[in-house]
């Protein structure tokens, strides 16, 4: 998985033809809409089409006032209002933390939310032949849609929500959407 927290106006060739063999090789790439609210668009590369496009949001699903308009069927949004960066290995006692907001620090929380999932699949499912490959940018947004709400024109991707309202079902969804090969679909392990 590839996390790009940035963007650009205008297309990159150089940049646009490598996130093209990474994709013509499965490889997910997720990339911030953009902080231009309504004044700007999504940016580059989070147009390119396969490239998981991420918006930010509230931790109760409100999109966040720095979000581009929304476009097509794929408005991915996660939290990226207040988050508490971690790059510092040590922070002094003193040091007053800022958090951050914004499509950069959302794009990280939606890869997370990707890895989560998809090691939740290959542990309880590790005898499915998937027909849609969970590791590939299809089988993320398919993922991803289950996982969804919408909320004020965006994809609210809730794994919380999404864990709640199937905690009884064994996530049954995700074999079906992603279509589980075996037979007779009982390659589950105990979650």
């Amino acid at each position: 998985m590839i996390s790009m927290s940035f963007g650009f106006t205008e297309e990159t060739g150089e940049l646009y033809d490598e996130i093209k063999r990474c994709l013509q090789a499965d490889i997910m790439v997720f990339a911030a809409a953009s902080n231009g609210a309504g004044e700007g668009s999504r940016a580059h590369p989070a147009k390119f089409s396969r490239v998981i496009c991420v918006h930010s949001a509230t931790s109760q699903g409100k999109g966040s006032d720095d979000n581009p308009p929304t476009e097509g069927d794929q408005n991915w949004s996660v939290v990226g209002e207040h988050i508490r960066p971690t790059w510092h290995t040590h922070v002094p006692k003193d040091c007053i933390i800022d958090y951050k907001s914004g499509t950069s620090f959302a794009t990280p929380v939606a890869v997370s939310i990707a890895a989560f999932m998809i090691a939740y699949i290959e542990k309880n499912w590790p005898n499915c032949s998937w027909v849609i490959e969970p590791r590939s940018p299809e089988g993320v947004m398919k993922i991803f849609k289950l996982m969804s709400t919408k909320i004020g024109g965006y994809d609210w991707v809730s794994p919380t929500k999404y864990m709640k309202v199937n905690k009884d079902k064994r996530f049954g969804d995700l074999q079906e959407t992603l279509g589980c090969r075996t037979g007779d679909n009982q390659g589950d392990k105990k979650n």
